[in-house]
């Protein structure tokens, strides 16, 4: 069976950008997972929570998003152009842009 998010070009992606994220449990302690990702609304000038991700990363991309999100790009509380409901344990600096890819999208209560 091929799942559409296996093959390049037939899953359904998103721009995102990571604004938070959790500590990560069992394998993934010591690790943050998941991440909370946002949209930015030019309408609003906020950042709108869209989805947690935490599945299809390797080892080294936690590694490398731990290193990366270091104490200079962690806030000490949420901006209020952070659109959400969600309170992850660390908030981030929205800098970075990820291409998130999946199966499909539906409804989230983020």
């Amino acid at each position: 069976k091929v799942k559409r998010d296996y093959v390049d070009g037939l899953g359904d992606t998103l721009d995102l950008v990571p604004i938070g994220a959790w500590h990560g449990n069992g394998r993934k302690a010591g690790w943050y997972s998941p991440f909370l990702m946002a949209c930015f609304n030019p309408g609003t000038e906020e950042f709108q929570s869209v989805c947690r991700v935490m599945s299809g990363f390797s080892d080294a991309f936690y590694i490398e998003m731990k290193e990366l999100y270091s104490e200079d790009k962690i806030l000490t509380k949420k901006p209020p152009y952070y659109r959400t409901g969600e309170t992850p344990d660390m908030w981030f600096r929205a800098e970075v842009v990820w291409e998130i890819r999946g199966a499909d999208l539906t409804v989230s209560p983020v």
